[in-house]
């Protein structure tokens, strides 16, 4: 069997690499979505039926993906109960349920019933009930496929292509076009095949170095994202920390802290951008372990932020209660500012603060202390000075066109 495998300097480079999109398989993809039910009543007649319209192997194998991502549902309770009940593949046509073991035999039959070259693999995932830091036994925990396609191989989960399951435990079905012909610089990352010639990379990864990857979601490469600075997913620090990504410019992100599932307040992260980079920052009150959860969407779009990695960390010190950032706006992020200092949400009663934000397309940037306003100076998209701090509220304000309307970008307390 001859297995192509991609040339890069390191898997590591994976975080680097953006992600191009997907093909638009829309005719095919509708071919399969309205396949008439008469034509599933076997494995021949229905892969016979899903290719007609197929000019490529690319496009039948999508066909025969499509059909099962829609049509086979999760079977949550075998899952859940750890039982795995050994359908045939006519079952699981007949029935529309199963697990990974049953999608990706279904799957197979269905591309070999065409001539298709398609195997099951074997191995390892970060699935429904993953946590960070989670080790994994000695038993693999699921299964998806490898496709031959012009010579060259390969990788998908129809598993996950076809949905997931949610915090009621029930089967969500949400079509996942990352798990269709994923890069395998990119499958690596949540999947570890048990026999590692089907990792399809340079330089195969060890169970361990598999365990310490940065968790990542599905939406992490819909958006495009790519990771700069931290690529496991474990940050051992004190009191505070910053992350780093690649962002393309119509994406925002945020993040969230959590501890023992719960949220934390919004002012312990930060997240701004420059250059194309997004920067989190997060500061921790007290010692113990944590979740920093990073979230993305499109800028514009009124949809939900969507989650796209997770980091654990473990705090050995700690801020108390002057950790924080200030509150930002909306119009902050949208303006694409970055504010250098002072990064902290507490200011000092009876100093002197410098202030210094770079806000592109701002004509004036203000600083009110309760009632009393103070301008900064202006060099470019540059604004700094240093503002006397009294007890109460701080607002950085900035104004875009001419006139006297300022719009609220940054909140300091001071008490």
């Amino acid at each position: 069997m001859k297995i192509f495998i991609l040339i890069m300097p390191a898997v590591w480079l994976s975080f680097l690499l953006a992600q191009s999109g997907f093909e638009q398989y829309s005719d095919i993809d509708s071919h399969a979505l309205n396949t008439p039910a008469h034509t599933a009543e076997n494995i021949k007649t229905l892969a016979s039926y899903l290719i007609k319209p197929a000019q490529t192997e690319k496009e039948k194998v999508r066909a025969l993906y499509r059909w099962v991502t829609e049509n086979i549902n999760y079977d949550v309770q075998s899952y859940l109960m750890k039982y795995n009940k050994q359908r045939s593949v006519k079952q699981i046509l007949k029935e529309r349920s199963t697990v990974c073991d049953g999608y990706s035999r279904l799957m197979a039959e269905l591309a070999n019933a065409v001539d298709i070259e398609m195997v099951q693999v074997i191995g390892y995932s970060k699935g429904y009930d993953y946590r960070i830091g989670d080790r994994f036994n000695d038993n693999p925990n699921h299964a998806w496929n490898a496709v031959k396609i012009h010579g060259t191989w390969h990788l998908l989960d129809v598993t996950w292509g076809a949905g997931y399951i949610d915090e009621n435990n029930r089967f969500v079905r949400r079509f996942q076009d990352h798990y269709f012909l994923t890069p395998p610089e990119s499958f690596i990352l949540d999947h570890l095949p048990e026999d590692e010639r089907w990792q399809l990379i340079n330089q195969p990864i060890s169970l361990r170095e598999f365990e310490d990857y940065l968790f990542l979601k599905p939406a992490f490469f819909r958006y495009g994202l790519s990771v700069k600075s931290h690529y496991k997913n474990t940050l051992d620090i004190y009191d505070e920390a910053k992350v780093e990504f690649y962002v393309p410019d119509d994406v925002s992100l945020m993040a969230q802290l959590f501890q023992d599932e719960n949220p934390l307040p919004e002012y312990l992260t930060f997240s701004q951008r420059k250059s194309g980079i997004v920067r989190i920052a997060v500061q921790i009150p007290e010692s113990g372990e944590y979740i920093l959860r990073v979230y993305a969407k499109e800028q514009g779009n009124s949809l939900k932020f969507e989650w796209t990695c997770d980091y654990k960390i473990l705090t050995s010190g700690g801020k108390g209660k002057s950790a924080g950032f200030p509150f930002s706006y909306a119009t902050f992020i949208n303006q694409n500012a970055y504010l250098y200092e002072p990064l902290i949400r507490y200011l000092p009663d009876g100093q002197n603060q410098k202030f210094k934000i770079f806000i592109p397309g701002a004509k004036g940037v203000a600083v009110k202390v309760n009632d009393n306003w103070s301008f900064l100076d202006r060099q470019g998209n540059l604004f700094e000075g240093y503002i006397p701090i009294k007890k109460g509220k701080i607002q950085v304000l900035a104004r875009f066109k001419e006139g006297n309307e300022y719009s609220a970008l940054l909140d300091y307390i001071s008490e």
